[in-house]
């Protein structure tokens, strides 16, 4: 890896200035133009050392064409689902991910974000970093997990409004809700060299409720997903092979519709970057049935209008486009529901019930390892 990581030794934590979540942004800004990318490849499960190398080796790319805001995927540094190997590849916030981020940042002038699990206070978090140009770090929490393959690992950055969600769909959490990590910005939203910028992460982008708390404050979203699902020519247990292709179909609809919707809210460019190739897994954390699955790919650059500019189907690279940063007016209005309508009634029941499941599995044993 071309990092330096003697450099990275060196940056203690009183090294990562941490900028303020945006408070009551709401000025407008003049169009401004910037060349911005999305990253898209297949990670290892759990192999931290060798998805920073396919990671780095993609953004010096970006670097290479100009790019000055690069967004990675989710979990970039270990990829998501069911693996063991999740449970060994847990960082600190300031931790490697984020000095990664930061060293490349900074060296080469650009905004840079992604995800990773990320250990704070006894508890883990699906912690979204973006690093400026100047190095400041800007850090988000995902609100809920999605789904038992991510609530098996991590606490929601809401826990309080998950449990409640879980609880009005029918689904029983145990336990009192987990407390916010102190530093995160719930609402995505921050305040930097004159721009609003809005972070946002997997399904946050397939909710009404992330579009709401980002109206008016932000000149560009940045999104990024590790979204997968049963590999529609695989044998997952349990599902037919036609029962796959139909959830594949379900999901891809989904990721595609997702940032053009989110655009189209917000009157911003929308930057999503998503991994691709298969997803080698388990049924559960019980590791006891293997599982074939596959990222959807569907990386997007959007326009303010909703256009997309640039699109990456299932191929690994790098997606380079031109946008205009600023508000423009909105051409959709917000819904009142919590979903997006692609959002169909099947997966909203299986968010609830495996999310549930899932949690209560992170209480009972992942929590208590963390803290242990």
């Amino acid at each position: 890896m071309n990092f330096d990581r003697r450099r990275l030794l060196h940056f203690g934590v009183s090294s990562v200035a941490i900028a303020t979540p945006l408070a009551g942004w709401a000025q407008s800004q003049l169009a401004r133009p910037a060349r911005v990318a999305a990253i898209q490849y297949e990670p290892k499960p759990g192999d931290v050392a060798e998805n920073l190398r396919r990671a780095e080796r993609l953004v010096r790319e970006a670097i290479d064409k100009k790019a000055q805001w690069i967004v990675l995927p989710e979990f970039f540094p270990t990829g998501t689902g069911f693996h063991p190997s999740l449970y060994s590849a847990y960082q600190p916030v300031d931790g490697l991910a984020t000095q990664f981020l930061k060293q490349l940042a900074q060296d080469n002038r650009v905004y840079l974000c992604g995800s990773f699990m990320a250990t704070s206070g006894g508890d883990a978090y699906n912690t979204q970093v973006l690093v400026t140009p100047d190095g400041s770090v800007l850090t988000h929490d995902k609100d809920f997990p999605t789904m038992a393959f991510e609530s098996s690992y991590y606490a929601g950055g809401e826990d309080a409004a998950y449990v409640g969600l879980l609880t009005s769909a029918g689904a029983r959490a145990e336990g009192n809700p987990i407390a916010s990590r102190a530093g995160s910005s719930a609402a995505g939203a921050f305040a930097h060299d004159g721009l609003g910028i809005g972070t946002a992460l997997c399904w946050e982008i397939v909710r009404f409720r992330t579009a709401t708390r980002l109206a008016g404050n932000i000149d560009v979203l940045l999104t990024s997903s590790g979204w997968w699902t049963a590999d529609p020519d695989g044998d997952w247990p349990g599902l037919s092979r036609e029962q796959a292709r139909a959830g594949w179909s379900e999901h891809q609809t989904l990721i595609d519709a997702a940032p053009r919707s989110m655009a189209r809210m917000l009157g911003v460019p929308v930057v999503h970057a998503n991994f691709t190739g298969p997803n080698v897994g388990y049924t559960s954390a019980a590791f006891d049935r293997a599982a074939p699955g596959r990222y959807l790919g569907s990386s997007q650059i959007v326009d303010a209008q909703g256009n997309v500019i640039a699109r990456l189907a299932t191929q690994q690279g790098v997606l380079v486009a031109d946008v205009l940063l600023g508000r423009q007016k909105a051409l959709d209005p917000i819904g009142s529901d919590l979903w997006l309508p692609e959002v169909t009634d099947s997966m909203r029941r299986r968010w609830a019930s495996t999310g549930v499941v899932g949690r209560n599995h992170y209480l009972r044993t992942t929590r208590t390892k963390l803290k242990g």
